[in-house]
């Protein structure tokens, strides 16, 4: 539900951000931020549980702290990803 809008903000991003001068001047760079905030708190509505994002909210933070920029989004993902499927109900319907 949420990767139609992503992928055509982004294509749109990328086809017209050159013609704007100066993202700052219409906060076009902090639209971002704002935009994943949205996407946390309504996930974190209907989650099941909110670990996955803490997990990778901390290894953003962390991520952000001691490694190169861009890293942050990966660790943020991988520790996301690992802590939904180590949480996740195993395949015969048992708790993890």
């Amino acid at each position: 539900a949420l990767f139609l809008p992503w992928a055509a903000g982004t294509l749109v991003g990328g086809l017209a951000g050159g013609w704007v001068p100066d993202p700052r001047a219409l906060a076009l760079d902090f639209f971002l931020v704002a935009f994943c905030a949205a996407m946390l708190a309504g996930m974190l509505r209907t989650a099941p549980s909110p670990w996955p994002a803490l997990a990778a909210l901390v290894a953003a933070l962390l991520a952000d702290r001691w490694l190169p920029a861009g890293w942050a989004i990966v660790a943020a993902g991988v520790a996301g990803m690992l802590t939904a499927a180590w949480r996740a109900p195993a395949a015969s319907g048992e708790a993890a």
